[in-house]
């Protein structure tokens, strides 16, 4: 029998959804950035550019009714987790490493949150591609999460959509353009969590789906695949 096994690291952050860091992250998925990118500093000196993907960072937030926003991290690489300031924190960091082990026809749990986008066709073919926008028809959004598992080697069994309670998106706008960390980090990405079950079909497919994520905005919080054991 065929079996997938890819060693990761995970992290479950607990943060104080009051304190003002943690507020600015989640006004503006920069910050979060940042923030999710800090215990691997060390490794890039000289800037964050392809860190993400070297390090095959994925993450999702999570906000609870107590206040706090739960943030889980994936990486390839063991993280160095000191966070700069440590009232951030409403409970420890947890810490493990993790090893999804699949098996062909295995129905597992699964949660997504995700940007379900298409790029609108052209009838100039020598024209640059239009900017991907958002599936606003939910039939269609199924037929996209339907079509991404199938490239990771799954079947969808069944799922549920929720609209997410709050867009990724960069604030800068609301700054003077002399504060804005660039001109063009202006942006709103809209995202859908998916929950629900799906049937494994290739284990090592899933397993590096997971590795790699599904869909885009994997840099501000969209495309960590979640699967449940049993």
């Amino acid at each position: 029998m065929t079996t997938a096994v890819t060693h990761l690291y995970r992290t479950l952050l607990t943060l104080d959804g009051n304190h003002p860091t943690v507020r600015t992250a989640v006004l503006d998925v920069h910050y979060l950035h940042d923030l999710v990118m800090s215990p691997y500093r060390h490794r890039f000196p000289n800037g964050w550019n392809g860190a993400r993907q070297a390090m095959e960072i994925l993450y999702a937030t999570q906000p609870q009714r107590d206040s706090t926003l739960k943030v889980m991290i994936q990486s390839g690489q063991a993280p160095n987790w000191a966070p700069p300031d440590p009232t951030i924190l409403a409970a420890e960091i947890q810490h493990w490493a993790f090893t999804p082990d699949f098996r062909p026809g295995q129905i597992v749990p699964f949660r997504l949150r995700c940007n379900p986008t298409r790029t609108p066709p052209t009838r100039n073919h020598t024209a640059p591609p239009k900017n991907r926008q958002f599936i606003s028809d939910p039939a269609a959004r199924l037929t996209w999460l339907r079509h991404q598992l199938s490239r990771i080697g799954a079947e969808l069994h069944d799922a549920t959509e929720t609209p997410d309670r709050a867009d990724l998106r960069s604030e800068h706008k609301s700054l003077p353009p002399n504060q804005r960390r660039t001109v063009t980090a202006m942006f709103n990405i809209s995202t859908v969590v998916f929950t629900g079950q799906l049937t494994i079909t290739d284990p090592n497919s899933v397993a590096a789906g997971i590795r790699t994520g599904i869909g885009p905005g994997k840099a501000y919080g969209a495309g960590l695949l979640l699967t449940q054991r049993t």
